[in-house]
């Protein structure tokens, strides 16, 4: 039995064998008329990955900046809902319906004694002086008694001076 398997496998070997000669030949010839193009591939397929080749050297920044950017905007929407839980809380919303027209006289149509009149309407609908009345002192006002003329003296002037004080420590750092 085993001598009618290598019968058998000896037959198809032969039988087989000027098929893959004439493969092999013209697998030969095909790679050999081929492998230019092959070549030019490689190479434009390598100008065109090289590029994320580059910005894969990057991925630690990628991922830092990537953090970073969305930590900055949780932040910031928390301190922007803050803010407007506080402003509305406080409520000094009201204020800032007329935006920044208020501030600015010349922008508001008609004379100054109108817009003294609208400016004192609208801190009388916000309350906004009341609330500004309301807010105590700091212990240590008499800043605000100071005299204007004494502001100019010189003596007053060098008190407010802070002076540079030596080094006392030469304990031998390399200076002789």
């Amino acid at each position: 039995m085993a001598a009618a398997g290598a019968a058998a496998w000896a037959l198809l070997y032969y039988i087989s064998w000027p098929f893959v000669w004439i493969v092999q030949l013209v697998w030969t010839i095909l790679s050999t008329v081929v492998a230019p193009l092959v070549i030019l591939v490689r190479y434009v397929l390598h100008g065109l990955v090289w590029p994320f080749q580059f910005l894969a050297r990057f991925e630690t920044l990628y991922i830092y900046f990537g953090v970073a950017l969305l930590v900055g905007v949780l932040v910031g929407a928390c301190i922007h809902y803050l803010a407007s839980l506080v402003i509305s809380v406080l409520g000094i919303d009201k204020a800032s319906e007329l935006g920044s027209r208020r501030m600015k006289p010349h922008i508001v149509e008609g004379s100054p004694k109108e817009f003294s009149r609208r400016k004192a309407r609208l801190d009388a609908s916000t309350g906004l002086n009341a609330r500004l009345a309301r807010v105590p002192l700091p212990e240590r006002s008499d800043w605000l008694q100071l005299d204007k003329s004494s502001l100019k003296s010189p003596s007053l002037l060098m008190s407010s001076t802070i002076l540079e004080e030596d080094d006392s420590s030469d304990s031998g750092m390399g200076y002789v």
